[in-house]
């Protein structure tokens, strides 16, 4: 189940860098990281929020012409997908439940900012 969720987390970074939708949200529209209790689950989420919120400003400003800034978010994605890795010892079925949830709308997110 825990190999599952970073695998997906994985895709879902992954994913938002080369997927197109209409309608990218801004980050007061973002949807938050749920509290759950687990300090490094919590923490990742936060991170990986702000990350998402970085990259729709990024795409924002790839779509007017300035593709440095989402060029310089690619070394993060290997960074997510290594703490991704680790935090996968480090949490429960139902916290990696809670994860994979986030993390879908994380993606949603980072598609429509690619529109």
């Amino acid at each position: 189940m825990k190999k599952l969720i970073i695998s997906i987390l994985t895709v879902a970074v992954a994913f938002g860098f080369t997927a197109c939708d209409k309608s990218a949200r801004s980050s007061a529209d973002a949807p938050k990281a749920p509290a759950s209790g687990n300090s490094a689950l919590d923490s990742y989420m936060k991170e990986f929020e702000a990350f998402v919120t970085e990259y729709v400003d990024a795409a924002k400003a790839a779509k007017a012409g300035d593709a440095a800034k989402l060029q310089a978010l690619a070394s993060k994605v290997q960074e997510f997908a290594a703490k991704s890795q680790d935090l996968a010892g480090k949490i429960t079925a139902e916290e990696a439940q809670k994860l994979q949830e986030f993390a879908v709308k994380q993606a949603e997110r980072m598609q429509k900012a690619m529109e």
